[in-house]
């Protein structure tokens, strides 16, 4: 059994990422093809540009073990994240719903124009909203990884005061069923993030399925 030091160094490692971009070389062999504490040192002082590219941010422990947490049984859980474009500022969002045992019931990503960022996080949660509500499902835990969206929407904040968008989301909440929105790490918002921005890859303005994407799996 290893230690517990080992098994939580093993768990931080980030599993390969598109996003994380190409791999660098970080240590080398020597002129036999064997690997040694002296080739390492070698590489690192002929080649320390490499060497530092190859080490990425610092983030704590407890960032790293954050992961995406199933809702309550008969609650439905809901992520939505959006994807504002630097360049044109054309906008996608995404959303996915899952159950308590983490079953993907329900996903989608659509195009919906040039927006801030702050704007395209609400047409997302309301996106899934009324998805929710036109499926049925009435009691709904949503997940954004956008703070001010889940200040304002839950009264914590006077920003957008009067904006119809806003509005409209509030009108939403007021149905007749179960809602709660919470704010949630990045880190635990993987999938809804990858889908976000999936529309603009593939050139597709809208897209929903009932299957998870083979883009999504590795994040779930």
């Amino acid at each position: 059994m290893l230690p517990d030091f080992c098994l939580h160094k093993i768990a931080t490692i980030q599993p390969p990422s598109d996003d994380l971009g190409s791999d660098s070389i970080g240590w080398h062999w020597d002129s036999k093809r064997i690997f040694t504490s002296k080739s390492t040192y070698s590489r690192l002082v002929q080649h320390p540009g490499d060497f530092r590219r190859s080490i990425k941010e610092d983030v704590s422990l407890a960032t790293l073990l954050l992961r995406w947490q199933a809702p309550q049984e008969g609650l439905i859980k809901i992520n939505t994240d959006a994807a504002v474009a630097r360049s044109d500022r054309l906008t996608t969002i995404g959303g996915v719903f899952r159950d308590h045992t983490g079953k993907w019931i329900f996903g989608f990503y659509w195009k919906i124009g040039v927006s801030t960022v702050l704007i395209a996080e609400l047409w997302v949660i309301h996106n899934a909203l009324r998805q929710a509500w036109d499926r049925g499902l009435c009691k709904i835990n949503l997940e954004s990884d956008c703070l001010d969206t889940v200040r304002i929407l839950n009264g914590q904040s006077t920003s957008l005061l009067g904006n119809g968008l806003v509005a409209t989301i509030l009108n939403l909440l007021r149905y007749d069923w179960t809602v709660s929105i919470n704010h949630i790490n990045r880190v635990c918002n993987g999938v809804a993030d990858r889908l976000a921005t999936l529309s603009k890859a593939n050139g597709i303005d809208d897209l929903q399925f009932l299957e998870p994407l083979a883009e999504v799996l590795r994040l779930m």
